[in-house]
């Protein structure tokens, strides 16, 4: 398994701040670190509107214009503060539009200093598609970015970026819902003629923008789905259609008393129905995804090295989280290497996964003994983790708890009915493996060089060399016996003679 060089460089404290000019929205995100798990050190977004009104009159919202420059005056004293280190600056669809969209950004950039390009329709694709590979690596489908006014498709193949095509179909291309109401058969004619221009039939389709993760918060909600985290939230075609269409037969007032979104999101969320019923009915997706990364961060994913972009997420926020974290940084790796015996045919997937836990069992160390268990579920079930889908995470979090004790109490809660009961039992394995190796060793570097685990048809053998014996004393066996129960064998510690 691929690890990268983790030594601390000045790269580790180097801030990015992406600022952009949304048409709906101005949006600044501060990331810290040159890496392929940044920590999101700021995030603040502002409703302007610059593009309402550009479809019908041509030229930006003069009251959003007031508001922007306002913004952004304000993101431009908080680089300084924050002593950012780099500053990308980007317009999108509205100033693109806009009459006087050049002037404004010109304007814009000669009070803040900040200098920022207008992106093209297909740039803005590439973009998105790009912050869908941020937390997809490998992602194989068509990416959908709504805005205010545009909506932007992508296709990604094993990770490259294939076509890509923008239109002008967000809810501020619309003066009203009149309007809207009678541009259905422009909906329709805009996706065949995406269609016909795409390389392959695609089956799963990436949702990036706020009104798509509005919907699916929805769907959260109407399934009573146990986990909040929107990254990664998948939904079928019939279940996505089931969805829109009921948003479309309830009131703004109802969605909001059901949901909690705010009045604009709802109105928009409307929209994003319209149009995702046409793509059901004219692409004929399988599966839909929801990511919440996008723009700004296919911005950030540009400028790594290549040697960053092709390192793995998850594996790399979890060393992240060890050498922050972590007792003794590095013992990790030898964990991952002490239970792997005790496995057989995994996949790369299910290694990559077992590997992260190995990373982080000794993340929660700090915690009060009796909420270990628990903080570790909350901790992986909330972390800004990408490179990991929600039944990941909840492995993680599961074999994590099982690592301290308490982890049975865990098990139980309903969180964990997405998890199938294979995956399930694997993962309390692997805490209980954990939490063994842990106790011989005290996590420590080099603390299992001298016990050894392996396993036959009937037994779970523990070897540990004569000159280190004294490993075997207090409550090893228990534990033993325990991990020997899990995988349905019987347990012997053998003291080895070297």
């Amino acid at each position: 398994m691929l690890i990268s060089n983790q030594k601390f460089s000045r790269t580790e404290t180097f801030k990015t701040a992406i600022i952009d000019i949304g048409s709906n929205s101005v949006r600044i995100v501060i990331l810290k670190g040159l890496k392929r798990s940044p920590e999101y050190f700021y995030n603040e977004k502002v409703i302007c509107k610059l593009g309402f009104g550009v479809k019908a009159k041509g030229f930006l919202n003069p009251e959003g214009i007031s508001l922007a420059f306002k913004t952004l005056a304000r993101f431009s004293l908080l680089i300084s503060k924050m002593k950012v280190d780099m500053t990308i600056g980007v317009a999108t669809a509205a100033v693109r539009e806009a009459k006087d969209g050049q002037e404004f950004l010109g304007k814009v950039s000669k009070e803040t200093g900040i200098p920022f390009r207008v992106l093209s329709g297909l740039q803005e694709a590439k973009y998105s598609a790009k912050g869908v590979l941020f937390g997809w690596p490998k992602a194989n489908g068509l990416v959908c970015d709504i805005g205010g006014l545009s909506v932007e498709f992508c296709e990604v193949l094993k990770g490259e970026i294939l076509s890509a095509q923008s239109v002008n179909l967000g809810p501020l291309a619309f003066a009203n819902e009149k309007e809207m109401e009678g541009q259905k058969r422009s909906f329709k004619h805009s996706f065949k003629n995406i269609n016909s221009k795409l390389t392959r039939k695609n089956k799963s389709v990436f949702l990036v923008g706020g009104a798509w993760r509005a919907l699916a918060k929805v769907d959260m909600e109407l399934k009573g789905y146990p986990l909040k985290i929107l990254h990664e939230y998948r939904m079928r075609s019939k279940e996505m259609e089931e969805t829109a269409s009921w948003c479309l037969s309830q009131s703004e007032v109802e969605i909001i008393k059901r949901t909690g979104l705010s009045k604009a999101r709802v109105s928009s969320i409307k929209h994003a129905c319209r149009v995702i019923l046409d793509l059901i009915i004219i692409l004929k997706p399988d599966k839909f995804f929801v990511s919440s990364y996008g723009l700004r961060e296919g911005l950030f994913f540009e400028k790594l090295d290549k040697c960053v972009k092709v390192q793995d997420p998850l594996i790399e926020v979890s060393l992240d989280y060890e050498k922050s974290s972590a007792r003794f940084p590095g013992f990790g790796v030898e964990l991952y290497d002490w239970v792997l015996p005790i496995f057989s045919k995994l996949t790369k997937l299910e290694q990559k996964v077992i590997l992260s836990a190995c990373l982080l069992h000794d993340t929660i160390w700090f915690a009060h003994p009796d909420y270990r268990s628990e903080l570790c579920v909350e901790t992986i079930t909330r972390a800004n983790m990408v490179g990991i889908d929600h039944s990941g995470r909840l492995f993680l979090g599961l074999a994590l708890a099982f690592r301290y004790k308490g982890g049975t109490q865990i098990s139980e809660l309903p969180t964990f009915r997405i998890l199938r009961k294979r995956d399930k039992e694997k993962a309390i394995i692997l805490g209980k493996a954990m939490r063994l190796g842990a106790l011989l060793s005290g996590s420590a570097l080099g603390g299992l060089t001298k016990a050894k685990l392996s396993v036959s048809s009937k037994e779970l053998v523990l070897m540990i060399d004569e000159d280190a014996k004294a490993l075997a004393g207090g409550i090893v066996k228990k534990r033993l016996v325990s991990l020997g129960d899990a995988l349905n064998l019987k347990a012997k510690l053998v003291i080895e003679n070297v």
